[in-house]
């Protein structure tokens, strides 16, 4: 880990320095010489150069909001778990473990071929409601305004696939998936 000291924040990039290249280091040095960005941020290992943000970072919310970062990994998020803790296996099964886990799961730019679930029927809207309303309270609370939560169907989800021109059978196979970008599992 290396950080990047700007005039208003610091960057945290989770690689050696030597990894970065030019175009990534003036997008996040832009960042941390920002007036919007006055809270410390991650840049993860997996970073790269995007078209309106470097995609890998992460930082938390203040009140102003640049809305070129929003929206160029939403939704992506980092989990670790020690599982060496929790099994007691030697190193070729973690291996054998890993092998499994890449062939079950599609990641990177590969998905499912095919639905994992009936999408209309299976999908679970309430939760996926439920929590999407708990998030827009939050995010209410956190920003001081009131913006309305949708109602989360089957209906609302093939509109917005139509509406920002994504392929509703592609969003659906994804259900499951790694797939459709730089998302992995170490």
């Amino acid at each position: 880990m290396y950080t990047i000291k700007g005039k208003y924040s610091s960057a945290h990039v989770m690689t050696d320095e030597d990894t970065i290249d030019e175009m990534e280091y003036k997008q996040i040095l832009n960042f941390v010489n920002c007036h919007v960005f006055t809270n410390d941020s991650i840049i993860m290992p997996d970073y790269h150069y995007g078209k309106g943000a470097v995609i890998g970072f992460t930082m938390k919310l203040t009140d102003k909001i640049i809305p070129n970062i929003v929206g160029v990994d939403i939704g992506c998020n980092m989990l670790l778990v020690y599982l060496n803790k929790l099994f007691d296996i030697d190193e070729s099964a973690w291996l054998s473990l890993g092998r499994k886990i890449r062939k079950t799961i599609p990641m990177a730019r590969e998905y499912n071929k095919e639905a994992k679930l009936d999408f209309d029927r299976q999908f679970p809207w309430i939760i996926f409601s439920s929590s999407m309303r708990q998030d827009m309270v939050n995010f209410n609370k956190h920003l001081g305004i009131e913006r309305q939560y949708a109602d989360y169907n089957s209906k609302w989800f093939y509109e917005l696939c139509e509406r920002v021109n994504c392929k509703p059978v592609t969003a659906v196979n994804s259900i499951g998936s790694l797939g459709g970008g730089n998302h992995f599992i170490e």
